[in-house]
């Protein structure tokens, strides 16, 4: 079963987690796990048991803006990665695997005093491929991130309900300054 948060932000029914997700800063992390900003910069390398002939989504956003007791502006996305064949996508290797990144991969960057944010990590199963053009894309910008509803995303692109999740917590440290103004484009 999933925590009751998670059924209320992104309202969950059946999820099964697919496993520890390594980065490269913290190593190997299991489902619930805090870890710090600098940690998680780079792209984690994401695995799970899916279907050969099917094709996933995954999403990884922050319920927790601006902060988790008061979560007014939720959500901010940190990576969707749309079109990933056969059940795995491998970011932060030698080698990247299958999908196409529609919203280029932003590392946790929680503001000061909001104490811990939940990063979570949601995968759908798709019906067919999902069509993004480029100009809809994010790359490593802020722009067009906070605000960001899974639900409406999933509900655009036919995805339905997720079918696996993992989350892990961080805290602000000083890395979330130099994130910010990689954000901002400075």
């Amino acid at each position: 079963p999933h925590p009751l948060w998670v059924r209320s932000a992104v309202d969950l029914r059946n999820p099964f987690s697919f496993g520890d997700t390594p980065t490269r800063g913290a190593g190997r992390i299991e489902r619930g796990a805090t870890i710090t900003p600098t940690q998680s910069q780079d792209p984690p390398r994401v695995s799970f048991a899916g279907d050969a002939d099917a094709l996933y989504t995954l999403v990884l956003t922050d319920p927790d803006v601006p902060s988790r007791r008061n979560p007014i502006k939720r959500e901010f996305v940190h990576w969707v990665r749309c079109n990933i064949p056969g059940g795995e996508v491998e970011r932060g290797g030698e080698e990247e695997m299958g999908g196409e990144d529609v919203y280029q991969y932003v590392g946790a960057g929680p503001p000061p005093n909001t104490g811990l944010h939940r990063y979570v990590f949601l995968l759908f199963r798709q019906d067919g491929r999902v069509e993004v053009p480029a100009t809809q894309r994010v790359g490593m910008t802020g722009v067009g991130r906070p605000g960001f509803s899974t639900r409406r995303f999933a509900e655009e692109h036919g995805l339905g309900e997720p079918v696996g999740w993992s989350m892990f917590e961080a805290e602000y440290d000083s890395y979330c300054d130099a994130l910010y103004a990689t954000l901002r484009g400075k």
